[in-house]
């Protein structure tokens, strides 16, 4: 956070609890995958809300636009969306916290998070489309001086 350009931090979960079969398979099927789809979709790496710090001028310029009041949407995709595409994230592998492993706890909990992910992505409309995300972030990349060095 000290690089006045990063608007937000963010690091992967570690399960606390559910076993070693959990423990070895987080990574693989759950943490793994969401960031990787996530960033794929956003254009930079999403939010992971267990593990993640923002700039209180983010959040302000942000808060409005959550969807706070639908109980299907998962927050921390809806967040990472509210970010501009041309806002600099950085994912910090080292930032990491302890987490429930709820999430592998069988497939309808892992549904659940699938759907909320996709009514996510349905209820911020033209905000989501990953074309434009990252069409508005290589912009934003090609105009800064030292775009090649950008995460």
């Amino acid at each position: 956070m000290a690089d006045p350009e990063v608007v937000a931090v963010t690091g992967p979960g570690r399960p606390r609890g559910g076993g070693p079969v959990v423990r070895r398979l987080w990574d693989a099927v759950y943490m793994g995958p969401y960031f990787v789809l996530m960033w794929s979709a956003l254009g930079r790496p999403p939010l992971f809300g267990s593990a993640m710090a923002m700039r209180r001028s983010t959040w302000a310029a942000v808060a409005r636009r959550v969807h706070r009041g639908d109980a299907e949407v998962h927050d921390d995709v809806d967040l990472s969306m509210q970010l501009d595409p041309a806002w600099r994230v950085v994912a910090d592998p080292v930032l990491t916290v302890q987490v429930s492993a709820r999430p592998l706890a069988g497939l309808p909990s892992v549904w659940v998070r699938t759907r909320r992910a996709f009514h996510t992505f349905r209820v911020n409309g033209r905000r989501a489309n990953p074309v434009r995300r990252w069409a508005r972030r290589l912009r934003a990349r090609s105009r800064s001086p030292q775009w090649w060095r950008s995460r």
